[in-house]
């Protein structure tokens, strides 16, 4: 026999049939009682949201507490491990300064060159290139070699001081004339090209070929204003005025340049010009303009100037230059462009 049953209020009903057989009787759930359920299932998953939340944040706050005790003495331990080599550098750096013919202790720091740690080679190259500065005659044939290798590091800081390091080891830095204008040609948008710069300029007749990147660098252009651009440029012309006197075509390329040129940048270039062809207009014309600016490339045009050959300049333009920067607001550029028009007004009465 079927048999049904039905909750309503609380209360089981049943049904007979005429046969008084029992069987189920549809029956409506009040609509109380079905709301109040369907709400009850918001409350409880709404409430198992809020529970999985609260959950996950614990484990987040669990995980991050994990990873900190172990991370955190991990990178200290790396931390401290680096410190104690760059001290070891510095120790090799020095023992090299007070004997530089120990090939052991030599070898000991060449080894940090290969280092993965790029803070560790950049330490190694700064340490043997500001050996140069006391000790090229006897380090340089050893570690020049050395230095123009870390100049395609894959590291700008590494770059960087390898750049410099060359600097400190005068004309035994020769054989770096080729690589150096590499890293001008390579590497714009760093510093590492403008000290490139600096280092050819020092190089004397075994960078002449380095002209032409030299003249081209003059171009360098950056965000208006920018450090990087006036340091280029202001490394390139004082490059250019060591390496002068210059060919017909390298003082060609430098009068259309000068004029688009400001401050000690285009003082240089114009010295160079005129170390190139005495008496050039054009030159004379753009370091007149220098010493009339007002601004602290006529205290640097002055100092330059000084001991130079009057017989370079065309004093004609010179001098009343000359007579307006005496004139100046600041009391130093005025006692030097007085001794200095002094010495060329001299001259030009001769």
């Amino acid at each position: 026999m079927g048999f049904a049953t039905a909750l309503v209020n609380g209360k089981a009903e049943e049904a007979t049939t005429g046969a008084g057989q029992k069987t189920a009787v549809p029956l409506q759930a009040d609509e109380g009682v079905v709301r109040s359920g369907f709400r009850g299932k918001i409350m409880e998953t709404a409430s198992s949201v809020v529970l999985r939340d609260e959950l996950l944040a614990a484990l987040s706050v669990i995980i991050k507490t994990l990873t900190y005790a172990v991370m955190l003495p991990l990178i200290a331990s790396l931390a401290c491990g680096v410190r104690n080599e760059i001290e070891r550098i510095h120790r090799l750096g020095n023992i090299l300064d007070a004997n530089p013919s120990d090939k052991e202790i030599l070898m000991q720091l060449v080894e940090y060159l290969n280092n993965p740690n790029p803070s560790l080679r950049t330490q190694a190259v700064s340490a043997m290139g500001n050996l140069g500065a006391k000790h090229s005659d006897i380090l340089g044939d050893a570690v020049v070699p050395l230095l123009i290798a870390r100049l395609r590091d894959n590291d700008a800081f590494v770059r960087r001081y390898a750049v410099k390091g060359l600097g400190q080891y005068g004309r035994k830095a020769e054989p770096a004339v080729d690589p150096l204008q590499e890293v001008l040609t390579q590497y714009k948008e760093e510093d590492s090209s403008w000290l490139a710069a600096d280092v050819l300029g020092n190089l004397g007749p075994a960078a002449i070929s380095a002209v032409p990147e030299l003249i081209k660098s003059l171009d360098e252009k950056g965000p208006e204003g920018s450090i990087h651009e006036f340091a280029m440029q202001k490394s390139a012309g004082m490059a250019l005025y060591r390496l002068s006197p210059l060919g017909r075509d390298g003082t060609t390329e430098l009068r259309g340049r000068v004029r688009r040129l400001s401050g000690e940048a285009c003082l240089y270039v114009a010295l160079a010009i005129l170390k190139s062809q005495p008496r050039d207009p054009q030159g004379t014309k753009a370091l007149a303009g220098v010493l009339t600016a007002e601004d602290k490339a006529a205290g640097v045009a002055l100092r330059e100037i000084d001991g130079i050959p009057v017989t370079l300049f065309d004093l004609n333009v010179l001098l009343p230059a000359l007579d307006q920067c005496s004139r100046s607001t600041d009391e130093y550029v005025r006692r030097l462009s007085s001794k200095q028009f002094a010495r060329f007004k001299a001259s030009a009465s001769r």
